[in-house]
């Protein structure tokens, strides 16, 4: 696992922070600059490859959020 820290998040309009935060109750930039996952508060500062680091910084979501959304099994996982 690869682990990084101060991850800079990626640009988004306004209205689309706004709806993240209100989906999440967690301001997505915020939450990045501070390791946090946007998705579920644990700490994202572990990941398996650079291209989860990366998603990081678009969607917020740790490692473990990561492979439940992007899993076959998806949203249908009774653990989201």
């Amino acid at each position: 696992m690869h682990r990084e820290t101060g991850k800079m998040p990626t640009k988004k309009s306004g209205a689309i922070e706004d709806l993240l935060t209100a989906m999440t109750g967690r301001d997505r930039r915020e939450s990045i600059q501070s390791n946090i996952c946007t998705w579920c508060g644990s700490s994202a500062t572990q990941f398996k490859s650079k291209l989860s680091e990366k998603e990081y910084t678009i969607s917020g979501m740790c490692q473990e959020c990561q492979d439940r959304a992007f899993s076959e099994k998806g949203s249908d996982d009774d653990n989201w």
